[in-house]
């Protein structure tokens, strides 16, 4: 644990601490819990993507990482690892086997040595990852391929087990009768969700559908070399256009963004708008007030949840401008 902490504490701290420039860039507190009311701001600062005075009027300050804040932010980065991350990366039925493998059956000779080396590789990833750039299921893999050894000799126990609930080599009705049951109490288990939700990903709108149909739209209009802003990349990715981050700014100084960048497009999504875009809220409103700066284009729905949906707008010259159909024009 201690070695988990060392190794990205000391480096971190010793490099970050002690700068001075708190505005250089810095991707280790773009997306740090600790700052999860202002992280979205902290990544603008921290950018240099957008012009002095509107980061200005952002009026964040990124901290220094001086050892006062590097351990307050690990402990609070731990308590959200044990509290809400580790309960979406490893459910109840995948804890199930983990117990089974560790204690399930006598522990043989030698076997010690290998489950120590295991718990000392799970302790360095758990106690490390708290100081990462983000605290979140997909980078603490490693603890998980680690449990899942774990949770493969708990299958192995189980199976052992069960084979003694035979005889003569078949399977009884009691014993059949009890392997349906355990089955079906395994499958409830692997399928439960720290929200007691009982449906599987696919069939509950968390498939970004809506998202994959509006970039294959959007790549059978679009031209070759046009630009989308989105706060991910999902749409223009199946759209085969470019890409720009959606800036963390007023929806005036977004079209403003777009159209010092030469952005063709805006990309709003519902899914996570209210949480990290909400000045852009108005755009997934049924009134929209936004032309004729922004055209609404198109609007692309999930499969299995209508409240979900993706909106498309095509973004306008400023007024008095020349477009490219009248560019070359004749006067």
């Amino acid at each position: 644990m201690a070695a988990g902490f060392a190794t990205i504490a000391v480096p971190t701290t010793l490099m970050r601490g002690a700068v001075h420039d708190t505005s250089a860039p810095s991707a280790l507190l773009q997306y740090d819990p600790m700052f999860s009311g202002e992280a979205e701001e902290l990544r603008e600062v921290t950018s240099g993507r957008l012009p002095d005075e509107w980061v200005e009027d952002i009026g964040v300050e990124p901290p220094r990482l001086t050892w006062k804040v590097q351990a307050k932010r690990y402990v609070h980065n731990l308590y959200e690892q044990v509290a809400v991350v580790l309960p979406e990366t490893i459910d109840i039925g995948l804890w199930l086997l983990i117990g089974l493998g560790l204690f399930g059956e006598r522990w043989r000779t030698g076997r010690w040595k290998i489950e120590i080396i295991f718990a000392g590789m799970w302790l360095f990833f758990f106690t490390a990852a708290p100081l990462a750039q983000l605290v979140h299921p997909r980078h603490l893999l490693p603890y998980l391929v680690i449990g899942i050894c774990w949770a493969g000799a708990g299958a192995t126990s189980f199976g052992r087990w069960y084979s003694r609930t035979t005889r003569d080599g078949e399977v009884t009705r009691d014993g059949f009768r009890r392997g349906i049951i355990i089955a079906v109490v395994f499958v409830a288990l692997f399928q439960l969700k720290p929200d007691l939700d009982f449906v599987q990903a696919a069939f509950n709108g968390e498939v970004e559908t809506e998202e994959k149909a509006a970039g294959l739209w959007l790549a059978e209009h679009a031209q070759p070399g046009d630009v989308a802003l989105e706060r991910k990349t999902v749409v223009a990715f199946y759209a085969d256009i470019g890409h720009d981050e959606l800036p963390h700014v007023s929806l005036e100084r977004v079209i403003e963004y777009a159209r010092m960048h030469g952005a063709d497009y805006i990309i709003v999504s519902s899914r996570h708008l209210d949480k990290y875009r909400p000045q852009l809220l108005p755009l997934l409103g049924d009134e929209l007030t936004c032309e004729p700066d922004l055209i609404p284009l198109n609007e692309f729905h999930n499969r299995h949840n209508p409240d979900m949906f993706v909106r498309i707008f095509k973004v306008m010259p400023e007024a008095g401008l020349p477009t490219e159909e009248t560019e070359g024009s004749p006067q």
